[in-house]
C-alpha cells in the first residue's frame, strides 16, 4: 500500500540531508518544525528523539506509529548505515516511492472514465424512466421492465468493475521490476548478492513463484554455482525468465559485468512494462464504448422502443 507520508517524509529528508548536506539530527529537527504535515513531522520528531537515546535509524523506522515505513525502506537504510551509503540509499527510496505515486496516479487517471460511464448511465436511466412515464403513463413501468433496467445495470457496473480491476493489476508499480532494481542497487553499493537476493524475495513475497524463484537462484549461489546458472538452470529456470533476461545474465558473466546486470535487467522490464502499459490505456476508450453501447441498446430496445410504439399508435 503506498503512504503519501512516508513519501513526503523521504522526499524532504533527501532534499535536507543529501542536497543541502544538513546532519541526520538536525535534518529531522528541521522537518519536525513543520506544521503543514501533521504526521510527517510527529514521525520526524519521534525519529530525533529516538535518534538521541542511541536507538538506530532504522529501527526507529521501523518503531515509528506515525507514519508506515514499509519493510524494503527500513531494509535499505539498515544497509545504508552498514555501508556508509544513506544518502544514496535515500535517493533511491524517494524515486521508488515517486515511481509507486506516479503508478497509482495512472490507475486513477484511467478509472475516470469508468466512473464517468457509471453516473451517466444512471442518469440516463433515470431520464429514460421518466420520460417514458410522461408519454404513455405510469402503468408503462412493470416489474418486468424494472428487472430488465437492474440487469442491465448490474452488466454495466460488472464490466466497469471488472475493467478498473484489470487496470489496477497491470497499471501498478512491478514487484520483479523493483526487485531486480533493488538487488542491482545494493550489489553496486557493496552488498553481498547473496543477501540483496534475499531482500528481492522479499519484495517479490516469500510465497509467490517469483519469490520462490529468488530464493532458490540465492541456495544456487551459495552452494558456488556462477550467477547466470543460478538463475537460468536448465531444470527450472527456464520459462520464468525470457531470452532478454537470460542473454543478459549470460552477457553479464562473460563480460565481468556483474555489478550492473541487475539493473540492466530492471531496464529491460522497464521498457516491456511502458510498452504494456501504452497499449492498456489505449484499450480503455474502446473497451468502455463498446461496454457502453452494449448497455444503451438494451436500455432503448425496453424503453426508448415502446415509448416510440406508443406514439405512432396516437
Amino acid at each position: 500500500m503506498f503512504d503519501k507520508n512516508m513519501h513526503r517524509f523521504l522526499k524532504i529528508l533527501h532534499h535536507l540531508y543529501a542536497e543541502q548536506g544538513i546532519g541526520l539530527t538536525d535534518s529531522l529537527e528541521i522537518i519536525g518544525k513543520m506544521k503543514k504535515r501533521k504526521k510527517v513531522s510527529k514521525a520526524a520528531l519521534y525519529l530525533e528523539e529516538e535518534l538521541k537515546r542511541g536507538n538506530p535509524f532504522s529501527n526507529a523506522l521501523k518503531t515509528c506509529p506515525h507514519v508506515n515505513f514499509d519493510s524494503l525502506t527500513v531494509s535499505f537504510v539498515d544497509f545504508s548505515q552498514r555501508t556508509g551509503n544513506l544518502s544514496e540509499s535515500l535517493g533511491f527510496l524517494k524515486e521508488r516511492c515517486e515511481r509507486k505515486e506516479k503508478a497509482s496516479y495512472r490507475v486513477f487517471e484511467a478509472s475516470v472514465y469508468p466512473v464517468f460511464v457509471i453516473f451517466l448511465s444512471i442518469f440516463l436511466s433515470g431520464m429514460m424512466i421518466f420520460y417514458s412515464q410522461s408519454v404513455l403513463g405510469e402503468g408503462f413501468i412493470k416489474t418486468s421492465l424494472i428487472r430488465t433496467l437492474f440487469y442491465d445495470l448490474g452488466f454495466l457496473f460488472a464490466f466497469c468493475g471488472l475493467m478498473i480491476w484489470i487496470l489496477k493489476r497491470n497499471l501498478c508499480d512491478s514487484p520483479l521490476y523493483e526487485a531486480f532494481l533493488s538487488v542491482g542497487f545494493l550489489i553496486r553499493y557493496g552488498v553481498n548478492a547473496s543477501v540483496a537476493l534475499g531482500l528481492g524475495a522479499n519484495i517479490l513475497g516469500l510465497e509467490s513463484k517469483a519469490g520462490q524463484f529468488f530464493l532458490k537462484a540465492r541456495r544456487r549461489m551459495e552452494d558456488g554455482i556462477e550467477l547466470a546458472r543460478a538463475f537460468c538452470s536448465e531444470k527450472d529456470g527456464r520459462g520464468k525468465v525470457d531470452k532478454e533476461i537470460e542473454e543478459a545474465f549470460y552477457y553479464a558473466q562473460k563480460s565481468g559485468g556483474k555489478n550492473d546486470v541487475f539493473e540492466r535487467i530492471a531496464g529491460i522490464l522497464g521498457k516491456k512494462i511502458e510498452r504494456k502499459t501504452a497499449f492498456l490505456l489505449s484499450l480503455v476508450e474502446p473497451a468502455f464504448v463498446g461496454g457502453t453501447g452494449i448497455f444503451l441498446i438494451v436500455l432503448m430496445a425496453n424503453f426508448l422502443m415502446p415509448v416510440m410504439n406508443g406514439l405512432n399508435l396516437v
